[in-house]
This record gives C-alpha cells, sequence and structure tokens, in this order.
C-alpha cells in the first residue's frame, strides 16, 4: 500500500508517482479543517493545544508533530479502508499531504485569527476606548454594532456588520503570507538543493513516511509500519499527557511537574522555588528550571549535535555564568534577598538589564544582523536568481513555478502589503523600511529552521519600541508622539509592528513552506505538486480560521476564550504606553547594533573551522527560547553519548523511537482535548 521513496534496484522511473491526487487534496483539506476547528473552538474551551501554540506553549515551536500525526492518523484510516477497498497513499501523496498539514497545524490561521480579534478588539475596552480606541486605523475596526456582542458571548456572530472588516484582515494576513512565501520559493534553490540544509524538525516526518512499506497479501494489523521500537514509542508517548486529562478530575492525582506555575506547568521542573529556599538562595542568578516536555525531547534527537553545543551551552554561558559574575561584580542587578520572584524575572533581568545584554543581542539585534549576513554571504545566488527572470536555468522545471513567476509574485505582494501598512497611517517611508525589515526576519527564522529546527514566535524583542524610536529620529512624529500631529502614524506604525511581527511569525510562511519542499526533496514529491497544495492550504486556512475563531469568540465570550492568553486584549494600550515614552536607546541600542559585528565574525568562524562549535542561531536560541534551551542542554549529552558510544549505527535505531514518541504526543494530546472538550471541562494549566 505504501511505498518508499527510493528502493535498492528499482529506477527512479518506477518509483516516482503524482502526489496532487483527489485523495491526497481531500486528506489535506480535512487535516485543514479538523486542525483550525481544534485550535479554535476546542482550544478556546479547554486550553489544550494539539498544535505549538506560540504562547504560553512557546517551548514547542517549531515542532512538526501535530503535522506528524494526523498525517500517520490518515495512513492508519485509509490503511484499515483498504483491507476491503484496496486504497493506496504514495510517498508522495504522504509527502504532499505533509506539505499542507504543516501550515494547517501550526497557529497558521487559528492564533493569527485570535490575535488579530483579540488584539484589535481590545482598544474598544472602556478604559482604553479614549486613547488607542481613537487611534486604531477605521477600516481595522469592526462596527459597534457587532463590537458589543462579543464580549459577552452566548449569541450568534453579527456577520454581516463584520464582513467588510474580516475580508481586510484575511486579505492582510495573506498578503502578509504570501510575501514570505514567494521570498521562500526564490530561495528555496540556495537552502535546499545548495546548502542542502538539514531541517532537523521536518526529519521525523520523512522517517515516518520511510517506515511505510507494502502490507502482506493479506494485510494484518501495524503490518504497514516495519519497526517494533516505532510502535513501543507511540504507546508510551500516547500516555505523556494522559496525567494532565486525570487531574481534571482528581486534582489530587500527581502529574510529571514540579510546581504549578501558570501557563508554565506541563513537564516543567522548577528548581528554582520548589526545594525550599534551596533555589532561590543557593542558585538566585541561574534560569533553574526545565522544560523538559517529550516532544521537545524526541525533535532535538534529529538536530545536529553542533546545534545543541551552541543552544545548550549558549543558555548555560548567558544564565548561569555570565548572570552570575554579573551579579556579584555590580554589572548587573544583584538578586533581591531572598532570590527573584519566580523564574521569569530573573530571566528578563540578566537578559535584558546587565552590561551584557544577550538577549537584546542575539534576539533584538540578532535575528535581523542574521538575516541580512546570510543574505549577503549568499549574494551571488540572488544575482543569479534575479538573471533567471530573463535566462531560466537549464532545470528550471524542477522549481515549483518559474523564476519569472516566483519574482512577480513577491513583488506584487510586496508592494500590496506595502499599501495596506500606508493604508493603516504608517508613513509610506516607514512601511517601506518595515516590510524590507519584515523579510530579513522571515530568512533569519528560516535560517534556524533549517539549521536547527525550531521557528522563532515573537520577531525580536524591542522591534516596536526601534520602530518607534527610528520613525523618530526620521522626522516622521516628534517623541514622544501623544498629543501631537504625528501621533496616529506613530501608534499604526507600533501597533502594526507587534501585530506583523509578534506572536504570528511562529506561523512563519517561508520556514514552513520551505520545510514542506525539503521534505518533497527527500521522497521524490513534485516541487509543483507542493507548490499549489501550500497555496491552496493558505488561502483556505486563513479563511476558515478566521469564521471559526468570530464564531468561538461570540459563543463563548472574549474573556471565557482568552481564560489561557488575557494579556493579549489589553496590548493596544501598551501600544498608546510606547507612543507617550522616550526610549532609552542608549541602553538597548549598542547591543543590538553589536549583533551587526558579532553575528558575521560568528559565522566566519562556523564556515572556516569546524572546531567552533557556537553558532548565531544556536546562540539565538539560549538568549531568547530558554524553555528550548533547557532542553537542547540535556539533549546534547544523550545525542552525543549515542554517538561517542555507537555512532550512526546505535543512532539509527533511536530514529523510530523518537518519530513513534512525536506522533504519540499528537494521540495523547488529542484524547486530553476531545475529553476535555466533551465534559466541559478545563485543562489544569
Amino acid at each position: 500500500m505504501y511505498i518508499n521513496s527510493i528502493k535498492m534496484g528499482v529506477s527512479r522511473a518506477e518509483v516516482v508517482r503524482k502526489g496532487l491526487t483527489p485523495k491526497a487534496i481531500a486528506i489535506s483539506v480535512a487535516i485543514a479543517i479538523f486542525s483550525n476547528f481544534m485550535g479554535t473552538y476546542v482550544y478556546n474551551r479547554t486550553a489544550v493545544p494539539i498544535e505549538p501554540n506560540p504562547w504560553p506553549y512557546s517551548h514547542l515551536q517549531g515542532l512538526t508533530f501535530t503535522a506528524m500525526g494526523l498525517v500517520f492518523l490518515s495512513m492508519l484510516i485509509v490503511w484499515i479502508l483498504g483491507r476491503s477497498r484496496r486504497l493506496a497513499l504514495s510517498s508522495q501523496e504522504l509527502g504532499v499531504i505533509f506539505a499542507s498539514a504543516l501550515i494547517s497545524t501550526f497557529p497558521y490561521g487559528s492564533y493569527t485569527a485570535m490575535y488579530t480579534v483579540t488584539y484589535t478588539l481590545g482598544s474598544t475596552k472602556p478604559a482604553l476606548i479614549g486613547t488607542a480606541g481613537k487611534l486604531m486605523p477605521y477600516f481595522w475596526l469592526p462596527p459597534k454594532v457587532a463590537i458589543d456582542p462579543i464580549w459577552l458571548g452566548g449569541v450568534a456572530p453579527e456577520w454581516l456588520a463584520l464582513l467588510p472588516t474580516v475580508c481586510v484582515w484575511i486579505v492582510a494576513w495573506l498578503l502578509w503570507a504570501f510575501l514570505g512565501y514567494f521570498w521562500g520559493l526564490i530561495m528555496r534553490r540556495r537552502v535546499i538543493d545548495v546548502e542542502q540544509l538539514p531541517f532537523p524538525y521536518a526529519q521525523p516526518a520523512n522517517e515516518l513516511i520511510k517506515m511505510a512499506k507494502e502490507p502482506e497479501e493479506k494485510p494484518r494489523l501495524f503490518s504497514f509500519v516495519e519497526s517494533k521500537g516505532f510502535w513501543i514509542a507511540l504507546v508510551i508517548g500516547t500516555l505523556t499527557y494522559i496525567p494532565f486529562m486525570i487531574r481534571m478530575f482528581i486534582p489530587e492525582f500527581p502529574i510529571p511537574a514540579t510546581k504549578e506555575y501558570g501557563f508554565y506547568t506541563w513537564y516543567m521542573f522548577n528548581f528554582y522555588g520548589d526545594f525550599g529556599r534551596w533555589g532561590a538562595s543557593v542558585l538566585p542568578t541561574c534560569y533553574t528550571n526545565f522544560y523538559l516536555n517529550p516532544e521537545t525531547l524526541a525533535a532535538a534527537y534529529f538536530m545536529p549535535v553542533e546545534m545543541l553545543f551552541s543552544a545548550g551551552w549558549g543558555f548555560i554561558l548567558f544564565y548561569w555564568i555570565l548572570s552570575t559574575l554579573q551579579a556579584y561584580t555590580g554589572l548587573a542587578p544583584a538578586p533581591p534577598a531572598g532570590g527573584f520572584a519566580d523564574h521569569y524575572e530573573m530571566f528578563t533581568t540578566y537578559g535584558r538589564k546587565g552590561l551584557i545584554r544577550p538577549e537584546l543581542m542575539f534576539d533584538a539585534g540578532g535575528s535581523f544582523a542574521i538575516g541580512f549576513w546570510s543574505l549577503v554571504f549568499s549574494w551571488k545566488y540572488i544575482r543569479d536568481a534575479i538573471r533567471y527572470i530573463r535566462r531560466p536555468p537549464d532545470d528550471e522545471a524542477k522549481e515549483p513555478i518559474p523564476y519569472k513567476t516566483m519574482w512577480m509574485g513577491f513583488l506584487g505582494s510586496l508592494i500590496l502589503f506595502w499599501s495596506i501598512l500606508t493604508a493603516m497611517g504608517i508613513p509610506a517611508a516607514m512601511s517601506l523600511i518595515m516590510v524590507f525589515s519584515l523579510l530579513l526576519v522571515f530568512y533569519a527564522s528560516t535560517r534556524m529552521a533549517g539549521e536547527a529546527g525550531p521557528i522563532s514566535y515573537w520577531a525580536t524583542y524591542h522591534t516596536h519600541n526601534a520602530n518607534y524610536w527610528l520613525g523618530g529620529i526620521l522626522g516622521l512624529w516628534p517623541i514622544p508622539a501623544v498629543g501631537t500631529v504625528g501621533e496616529q502614524a506613530a501608534f499604526a506604525t507600533v501597533y502594526a509592528t507587534r501585530q506583523f511581527f509578534g506572536y504570528s511569525m511562529s506561523s512563519q510562511p517561508q520556514a514552513l513552506g520551505l520545510s514542506g519542499f525539503k521534505v518533497a526533496s527527500w521522497t521524490d514529491t513534485s516541487n509543483r505538486d507542493v507548490f499549489i497544495i501550500q497555496v491552496i492550504t493558505i488561502i483556505l486556512v486563513y479563511i476558515i480560521s478566521f469564521v471559526f475563531t468570530i464564531g468561538s469568540l461570540y459563543e463563548l465570550g472574549v474573556d471565557r476564550a482568552l481564560k489561557s492568553r488575557p494579556i493579549v486584549s489589553t496590548w493596544t494600550g501598551s501600544d498608546y504606553g510606547t507612543i507617550k515614552g522616550v526610549w532609552k536607546w542608549e541602553e538597548n541600542i549598542p547591543w543590538m547594533a553589536a549583533a551587526w559585528v558579532v553575528v558575521p565574525v560568528l559565522m566566519y568562524l562556523r564556515m572556516h573551522f569546524p572546531w567552533f562549535w557556537f553558532d548565531p542561531i544556536g546562540l539565538w536560541i539560549a538568549a531568547r527560547y530558554v524553555k528550548l534551551a533547557t532542553a537542547f542542554w540535556i539533549m546534547w549529552f544523550v545525542k552525543f553519548g549515542i554517538l561517542k558510544i555507537g555512532g550512526t549505527k546505535l543512532y539509527e535505531k533511536g530514529v523510530p523511537i523518537a518519530a513513534g514518541i512525536l506522533v504519540g504526543v499528537l494521540f495523547s494530546k488529542l484524547i486530553f482535548a476531545i475529553v476535555a472538550w466533551s465534559t466541559g471541562m478545563v485543562a489544569p494549566l
């Protein structure tokens, strides 16, 4: 039934089969509808995420376990049906389905829609209506008759009144998505064919497809996946979140976490304050919260050892060694008596307030610098990609679409998205700067996905502040801007920066799209088939996610639906606060600027000295995504030990086990979410 992409002794012509079939399209559409329903109606009721929600579960960012799990579930259903109907799915069809599921199962639409609606409508709260509310772009805010009922819930959506605004939201996000997507198509040959970046988080899906094989003449259960280790690991993975489900009904039931701490409970081992005053008094300047959830650990098994080293030991350097040295030498604030209030306060203090500020360097400045210098080192390829418009390469037929079409799509999306930003009240020059900086972040996140696996979920700390400060320097508005003729432009700039550079970056169109093309390269799936299914999926997901999100909000009311993330509806007030103040640029700009020097030096060392393992992308993860870095530090010891003891042969034996855990985790969360939704219970966060 299932065939491997390459078999010894079989010619390529015999193996390659069409991937974009009616079956593949139908399954892709079904996954899109199902996952977005789970990410809106079910998540808003239960707070159980089956997808990698960017906040508060940022330690899941970039994981493909949802896409993998749903593709495997599709394989299982088709196999069961095939016992009588002899249905078949080829590796190419599975490659197409996975390329679509990558987009469907990330918060591509569900969280983007929720973020947009609640963030925007928050400006109409009584406390904000006279400040942020009056500065919101007129076409971006629904009429009052459609807004008032959404706060209370229990009513039907005012679709007629909402329709114009919802259409604007969908179009704006589609332009944002296709800007990144076409930019990714242009760079596809560079990152996949030339550099052959590993895309570690996409590798488990390829392993799953490789394990699929033709069943015996008389099919028996599970015969289409040949590894026993996979099935054992799948069962273990399925059990991982069941304790949290039981906890809903039995509050005293033990769970695998050392402290119930808001959103950071699941598999969080909080040594900071769980052992009396040991964590706060003995290690007050060290980040001692470890997020060892099974899916992050299993996915890290596929990451390069040097990237685990950079992220893991970079974390130890920043938040154990440097934080302690700075605190006790007076270069950073000393810990208060008895330790900080919590681990997050410790992290922000030593990431943003010491003399050495790793988060500002490697996140706020580093993400832009990584994108910029990666493009500089690729200048010959970009030159050639421009030349391909008039003189296509001989093998252009292997590309998803002709280069001329890629550039037309890219430039068209760029111009239209720039027009949307300008229409929101952002000065034309500032909106153009924002578009090009967005391209840098898109490419930087693609490098992160391609080299390390994760995807950044918040594009640079302080970006909205930096854009506000930059507009003042350019004379586009005075600083502070409140009460001046420039306050509308300043507010629109800050608001749009948070909107389009914020949590929705976790639905990174370029990185996710190219991950699908990477799987296509492994499974001999046509790039054109992947392109068609991903374009269909992008359009479909944004439409259904806004419909589902608005329907869910009207049914539940904003406050009930936001029980797991209430702060988002107040952020327009923070935006207004930004344009009231003067940013202390002298405290932050030097470290953001330093990244533009440090990053190329690190890149040069990595390219020329194989023994130099500190990669700027790994340090970006270490500085900002500490929840990931703690798991990566642990997994560095595991993978390094496996390779030292048994080499690649022992490592290969662990591959199906890691893949099985990832699939099992999806099953576990599906069971958890369905039980919570059907019983009306809420997850024990």
